[in-house]
């Protein structure tokens, strides 16, 4: 499980609001909305992305989110 955060332009309310179920819905700056939940697999979280589009959303950026220790463990580049 990983979470994730869906930034999409203009202010969302109302219905549309609950179109992500499962995720929190944040205003943002600059006329943004940001959704933030924990999806379970790729597969649920092309199922979000497909409502965000149905809803006529302007998608405008996706990030995963770490919280707490690293997923990946103590390696990594240089280290």
């Amino acid at each position: 499980m990983s979470t994730y955060e869906i930034v999409v332009q203009g202010s969302v309310r109302g219905v549309l609001s609950g179109a992500l179920d499962g995720f929190d819905v944040v205003p943002g700056g600059a006329g943004t909305t940001h959704f933030r939940g924990v999806v379970a697999d790729q597969r649920e979280l092309h199922t979000a992305l497909r409502r965000i589009s149905s809803c006529n959303l302007q998608l405008t950026s996706i990030q995963r989110i770490d919280e707490g220790p690293s997923e990946r463990g103590t390696g990594g580049p240089g280290g």
